[in-house]
């Protein structure tokens, strides 16, 4: 990535990289490839949310072998995952899923992206 004028990394790995100006956002897999940037100053909200099947809880809990059933709840519990979608003022969004990152690294994250995104807003 080549860096704008003064701009500077705050965080970033491979997938995703947080720049005092941008926001970018790498994803490939052997199907396909995905690239999507936004400028910090046109992001217009971010949002954390679980996805979980609800349906594997539901039928655990319904289903008659015991054992069945506990398993059914323990992958409910075992597959929910943090998604954070960020949205610009028009545009795609970024939508990707936090593995391995506690809740308080997640939302120093995030922290980070809204003081970028203030600090080029309001100059």
């Amino acid at each position: 990535m080549e860096a704008l004028d003064n701009e500077k990394l705050i965080s970033g790995n491979k997938q995703l990289k947080l720049t005092t100006h941008r926001l970018r956002y790498y994803d490939s897999s052997s199907k396909n490839s995905n690239f999507t940037s936004i400028m910090v100053d046109k992001i217009s909200s971010i949002e954390l949310t679980y996805q979980s099947n609800i349906w594997l809880l539901i039928i655990g809990i319904v289903t008659i072998p015991a054992f069945i059933g506990i398993i059914l709840i323990i992958l409910f519990y075992t597959t929910k995952k943090h998604v954070v979608s960020v949205t610009p003022d028009g545009g795609s969004s970024v939508i990707f899923q936090i593995k391995g990152m506690k809740r308080d690294s997640i939302e120093d994250f995030i922290q980070k992206v809204e003081n970028a995104s203030m600090k080029l807003k309001y100059k």
